[in-house]
This record gives structure tokens, sequence and C-alpha cells, in this order.
């Protein structure tokens, strides 16, 4: 017996499957990189190798996490794919603690009451970012004259969920380009292509337009679950001429 599985049964974690972990995420939520469906993406079209976990407390499943490729939790693919790996939040109950037998130095920090043997000061440096449930009278009215602002202009916005993939692929490469040049490389176009076809429900957002033509678009990745909705964004792309500029919320 490996020393790994030696360590999750000294903590408590069986061995789990697909569905499980679906069912748990679908409860208590996590990051994107967890999600099930872009797991079920991975393992489909890719053909990667992925090891399912749960943790049960009171016959009642209170935790479950995956390690993907043999290698990490979470999947970690951010130069190849328009995925954030900036951190793993692991679907928990929020009464569960708990000690993690598997590695990471990318652990939210949402799970430092849970997680009884992560060391924080040392491991984490970024934190979450929690979105008020209300602003301010005086902030959204600046949003507001913002936005109408930009419409006057010549400026006009398309919902994602109304995009093609192709469409947006194209847009993405298009505004990546225009912003970096060959001073960085883009997502290969058929992996943004297929990625964006295959978990078009999880975009989110708009793409803003002055004069007909694309300005602005980030890639915004939304999870929902019972417990809470995470977001999550890669790269504000942005190609604006002399005398425009975009609201600062769209």
């Amino acid at each position: 017996m490996k020393i790994q599985e030696v360590k999750r049964i000294l903590t408590r974690w069986q061995p789990s499957s697909f569905a499980l972990y679906r069912e748990v995420f679908t409860q208590y939520g996590g990051s994107i990189n967890m999600h099930p469906d872009i797991v079920d993406y991975f393992m489909k079209r890719h053909n990667w190798h992925f090891k399912f976990f749960h943790y049960k407390e009171d016959d009642k499943i209170k935790g479950a996490y995956f390690i993907c490729n043999d290698q990490n939790i979470g999947i970690l693919t951010r130069r190849t794919f328009p995925l954030s790996s900036d951190e793993i939040l692991i679907p928990m109950a929020p009464d569960l603690r708990c000690f993690l037998p598997d590695r990471t130095n990318r652990l939210s920090a949402l799970h430092q009451p849970q997680i009884r043997n992560a060391i924080w000061k040392l491991t984490r440096k970024k934190q979450n970012c929690l979105v008020k449930e209300t602003f301010s009278s005086k902030f959204e009215k600046r949003r507001r004259n913002e936005y109408q602002q930009f419409l006057k202009k010549g400026g006009s916005v398309k919902s994602v969920a109304d995009c093609s993939s192709d469409e947006l692929t194209h847009i993405f490469i298009e505004l990546f380009q225009s912003r970096f040049g060959n001073t960085l490389s883009c997502y290969p176009a058929d992996n943004l292509a297929t990625f964006f076809s295959q978990l078009h429900h999880l975009l989110f957002g708009h793409i803003l337009y002055i004069e007909g033509i694309p300005c602005a678009f980030d890639i915004v990745l939304k999870s929902e679950s019972q417990m809470n909705v995470y977001l999550t964004y890669l790269m504000v792309q942005l190609k604006m001429s002399s005398g425009h500029s975009v609201p600062a919320a769209y």
C-alpha cells in the first residue's frame, strides 16, 4: 500500500466516484477548477485521469475532492485553457473539521477553519474576494452614469450567452493579440473553441462594442451551488480608440 493511500485512510478520506463528487459539489460548491462539468469535459475530451475521494461523518458526506492525473488537487491548466488556477476551493460542509491528506499550495483561505493541517501564513498570500450583498447609492449612480456615457459614444453591449463559441473564440483572440501583440502567447484556438462550446453554460458576463467593433471581453466563469456562487475571470481584453473608455463594471 502506498504512503498516500495510508494517509487518506488515517485522515478518513474514502475512495469515491464522479457521481458522488458531483452531488457534493452541487450542495457545497467550490472553485471553478473543481467544477464537475469541467472535470467531465477533461475526462471525456482529453482522457485525463481523475481519482475522487469523500469524507463521511455521522452517516453524511461532508466533503469531496479529486486528484487530477495523479498530480494535483484541482485542474491546473491556465497556460493552455482559460481556467484560473489561483486557488482551490474544495466542496465541504461549513461545519467540517478535518485533515487533508494531499498537498496543495493553492488552498482557499475560506478553508482556514476547516482544514487543520494547513499552514496558512507560509503557503497562502492570496485571498478570495467576497462580493458585497449591497452597494451604496453613490456607487450605483456612478456606474450607471459610466454606462450611459459609454452608450452615448457609440457603445453597445452583448451577453456572452448570445454569442456562439466560434464568435467568442474569434473576439477573444483578436482582442488578446491587439493588447499583447507577440509579447504573450494566447491560448490555442482549438482549445478555446472546444472549451467555449462544451462549457458555454458556465460563461458569464458581456462583450462591449464601440461602433459595432468588439472592444472589451473578460472570460468570466460562474459556478452556482446550493450554498454559494463562485466567479472567476481571466485577463481583461481591451481595445479602445481615442476618446473612448470602458465602464468600470460591465
